[in-house]
């Protein structure tokens, strides 16, 4: 095969022109822009000649971030991963070329260009935001381009465009739609949107993204010409290692054009022509991976497993096994991608691309699935193994206390998932981080109160007051007593928190509920309706109507119940318990068909429910 001598300078310059767009970013969103550079990076790393593993995967690590960021610290991730590309690419140059790179930079800092990278442009953007309408219609058009749907999504585009007049985010689609001409082979149109753009945005990063694409469709039609050539060549071999090299080139050329039916084609023929051939190992990988890429996980993961069979230990092998997990975690699988992840880096712990794999396994903890304990374990096991790394040094400095710092909150949410043995470690983690942080004290101690450990979590939770008491390890204090059973206790506790923080929604509800275990009816109404007034979320409210509505049914007070039940069937359609209650008022009204009616709902929704099935019973013998 022949490769470029000069495909490493560009490779270099499309780097250096991804972490301008990084260093320029001021959001997530700004990021977006990067997969037009790192499409055609990852291309371009995969047609080596020698193909590095790492490289491959840090460059599709840092488009996997740039495409799903969550948060705005992200945006260092990528930028230090693609810093570690490119001072590979750049360690590999000739030592002219690198002497070069330091006289140029010499001479950019006599015209105060800044030295290796110009200063960021601004953005330059004006106008209003997309509505949420229009950005679910841009959204579903972009994901029926992932899915490679491109004429649906030149459509979408094409139809969106008119709609956003004077939206600041309107280049992002036009931008997209110009990718998707391209990607489709429509040069001409995608040209005419690149210039578009190029001349609307002088003098910003929009500018210099078109100027880059103008370039990579200029490129797509040069290869035309390749492959043009690339097939007279296939038609007059004769040599089947010629053949094999020929297919493999072309397949290549295919690839970088996104002609990815054919590129699959070529390097399946490619392995067939001399399927014991070294070559054809490598044509198995580029085919999987063009399958992945177009976004046939399942055809892929056949592939590289394959490769996997044939030679387990070759470097093909271990880049499969990296490709198996990443389609895991692509196709939604984030625990087995974890676990696949962290296999691979003790397998081939000797291996380059072992750190990553065990920095990916803690991404996916911490990002994917929201576990902050696990993926702060998988970070202390990267320092520990691969504690000369660049990578180990990054996730010690910049991950791990990013992602313990979120660890006392993620206990929380395992409280309110009834996980309480997990809480109660994520809790004891969190204090090992910070052992004065008294919230932390007062969640442990309302975990071990779930866990039955009664003194235990009494302890804890005077403990927490005695450290610091504010409204909430004041209110966590009733609580600690309420699952244990002291329900007078946990209403003064509950009543001396609302002293210091009167619009406390979850004391007032809790106070409520146990105003009613004591019959104290009218004070529980006002607790549920003080708790109505001030939530600025209806979440929960459906509850909060069945239980002020029962509050109104003891009393005698049916009207408003049947009110408060309606208001909590109107939330929630599938409560089984509301549609029940409001049945039994409309039994006391003598409203029979009515009750019927929710009856039957209700064993709709939960067939299991013996009271309601005995109540309907019992009303259809009236007839």
């Amino acid at each position: 095969m022949a490769y470029n001598r000069f495909l490493v300078d560009r490779a270099i310059g499309d780097l250096e022109q991804s972490l301008t767009q990084v260093a320029s970013a001021q959001n997530v969103g700004d990021m977006k822009t990067l997969k037009f550079f790192l499409d055609d990076l990852l291309v371009n790393e995969l047609s080596e000649k020698d193909m590095d593993t790492q490289r491959v995967s840090g460059l599709e690590f840092s488009k996997d971030i740039a495409a799903e960021a969550k948060d705005l610290r992200q945006i260092k991730d990528v930028k230090f991963l693609l810093e570690n590309v490119l001072h590979d690419r750049a360690r590999e140059r000739p030592a002219w070329m690198r002497a070069m790179d330091q006289a140029l930079s010499v001479v950019k800092g006599w015209f105060g260009l800044g030295g290796k990278f110009t200063a960021p442009k601004p953005l330059m953007r004006n106008g209003r935001e997309m509505t949420k309408r229009e950005k679910k219609l841009y959204r579903d058009a972009k994901a029926a381009e992932e899915r490679w749907e491109l004429m649906k999504a030149v459509r979408a585009y094409e139809k969106l465009l008119p709609q956003i007049a004077g939206a600041k985010d309107r280049v992002d689609v036009q931008l997209d739609l110009g990718y998707s001409y391209a990607k489709l082979g429509q040069y001409e149109k995608a040209r005419s949107v690149f210039y578009g753009i190029k001349q609307r945005y002088l003098g910003s990063r929009d500018e210099d993204v078109a100027d880059a694409m103008i370039r990579r469709v200029a490129q797509f039609e040069a290869l035309a010409q390749q492959k043009e050539a690339l097939l007279a060549k296939i038609s007059a071999a004769a040599e089947p290692a010629d053949l094999l090299d020929l297919y493999l080139e072309l397949g290549m050329a295919q690839y970088k054009a996104f002609q990815l039916e054919a590129a699959e084609q070529s390097f399946k023929s490619a392995a067939a022509v001399n399927p014991d051939s070294p070559l054809a190992l490598k044509a198995l990988f580029y085919f999987a991976m063009t399958l992945k890429f177009h976004g046939k996980l399942q055809e892929a993961a056949e592939v590289f497993e394959k490769i996997i069979e044939r030679s387990a230990k070759s470097n093909y092998a271990v880049s499969s096994k990296y490709q198996l997990a990443e389609i895991h975690r692509r196709a939604g699988d984030f625990e087995k991608a974890a676990q696949a992840f962290s296999e691979l880096a003790t397998q081939f712990s000797e291996e380059p691309i072992a750190p990553l794999s065990k920095f990916r396994s803690g991404y996916v903890y911490f990002y994917d699935l929201g576990d902050p304990v696990r993926a702060a374990d998988a970070f202390q096991e990267l320092k520990n193994s691969f504690s000369d790394t660049q990578l180990a040094s990054y996730s010690t400095n910049e991950m791990d206390p990013y992602v313990r710092s979120t660890v006392r909150d993620f206990a929380f949410i395992l409280i309110q998932k009834g996980l309480y043995e997990d809480a109660r470690r994520a809790f004891e983690e969190a204090l090992q981080q910070n052992p004065k942080d008294v919230w932390c004290y007062s969640g442990l101690a309302t975990a071990l109160a779930f866990l039955g450990e009664k003194q235990a979590s009494l302890n804890l939770a005077m403990e927490a007051l005695e450290m610091g008491a504010d409204e909430y390890t004041i209110a966590a204090m009733g609580y600690v007593y309420e699952i244990n059973n002291d329900y007078l206790k946990a209403i003064q506790f509950y009543e001396k928190a609302l002293e210091l923080k009167g619009d406390y929604p979850s004391v007032l509800y809790n106070l409520g509920r146990l105003y009613e275990f004591a019959g104290r009816f009218p004070e529980a109404v006002k607790k549920y309706e003080q708790v109505l007034s001030i939530a600025k979320s209806k979440q929960g409210h459906a509850e909060v109507y069945i239980n002020l509505g029962h509050a109104h049914w003891f009393q005698g007070k049916f009207l408003d119940a049947a009110e408060n039940f309606k208001k909590a069937v109107k939330l929630d359609p599938d409560s089984a318990i509301a549609r029940y209650n409001l049945a039994a008022v409309y039994q006391v009204q003598k409203k029979d068909d009515l009750a019927k009616v929710e009856l039957r709902e209700v064993l709709k929704i939960d067939p299991g429910f013996k009271q309601a099935e005995k109540a309907l019973k019992l009303l259809e013998k009236r007839r």
